[in-house]
C-alpha cells in the first residue's frame, strides 16, 4: 500500500488499492481505498484527498457465491457420473422452434454423430401414433409432470432398439 502511494505522489493522481487492515477486534478487515493527490500549482502534492469502504458483505457475499459455485460444480460432476455410468442420454426441445440438444449419450443412443432435427423420426413406425399423441398431449396440458414412455426406435443403421425416455415440460414458453 505504501509503495502505491508513493507511485501516485510521484506520478499519478488517482489510487485505488483493496487491502486488509487489523480491526479494534483482533480480526482482519477487508478495505477498498481510494484516494486523489491534490497538487500545488507547481504540481507538488499538497495533500492527499480519500476514503476507505469497509468491504466486509461484499467480501462474505462473494466467498458465499464461490463455495456455491463449487457445490454446483461439485454437484454437476456427480450427475455427469452418475449419467455417464448408467447410459442415460440427455437430450432437450425448444418447443416453439424445434431446435433440439442432445448430450453424446443420447446421440450414441440414437445412433448418430451430430444433433439430431425431429427427434420423433426415430420412433419405430408401430409406436410413432402413441408416442406423437402422449407428447403432444402433454405439450397440450402444459403437464409438467414427468411423462415415462418406453418404445422402439430405429437407427439410421436401421437396427430397431427399445428405449424409455422421461420428459418434463419446463419454463412457461413451453
Amino acid at each position: 500500500f505504501i509503495a502505491r502511494m508513493r507511485t501516485a505522489f510521484a506520478a499519478g493522481e488517482y489510487l485505488s488499492h483493496r487491502f486488509r487492515i487489523m480491526s479494534a477486534r483482533g480480526g482482519t478487515m477487508p478495505v477498498q481505498f481510494h484516494a486523489r493527490v491534490i497538487r500545488n500549482q507547481r504540481g507538488k502534492p499538497r495533500r492527499v484527498l480519500g476514503v476507505a469502504i469497509d468491504m466486509t458483505e461484499q467480501a462474505d457475499a462473494s466467498a458465499r457465491l464461490e463455495q456455491r459455485a463449487e457445490q454446483e460444480r461439485a454437484l454437476r460432476d456427480r450427475l455427469n457420473l452418475a449419467t455417464q455410468t448408467a447410459g442415460i442420454g440427455i437430450w432437450d426441445v425448444h418447443l416453439k422452434t424445434g431446435n433440439t440438444r442432445t448430450d453424446a449419450i443420447a446421440r450414441q443412443l440414437l445412433g448418430v454423430a451430430d444433433e439430431i432435427e425431429k427427434p420423433l423420426r426415430f420412433v419405430h413406425a408401430d409406436d410413432y401414433q402413441r408416442v406423437k399423441s402422449i407428447v403432444e398431449q402433454a405439450v397440450q396440458d402444459n403437464d409438467t409432470h414427468i411423462v415415462a414412455l418406453r418404445f422402439r426406435i430405429v437407427r439410421p443403421s436401421g437396427e430397431v432398439c427399445h428405449i424409455q425416455t422421461h420428459m418434463r415440460l419446463v419454463g412457461d414458453d413451453c
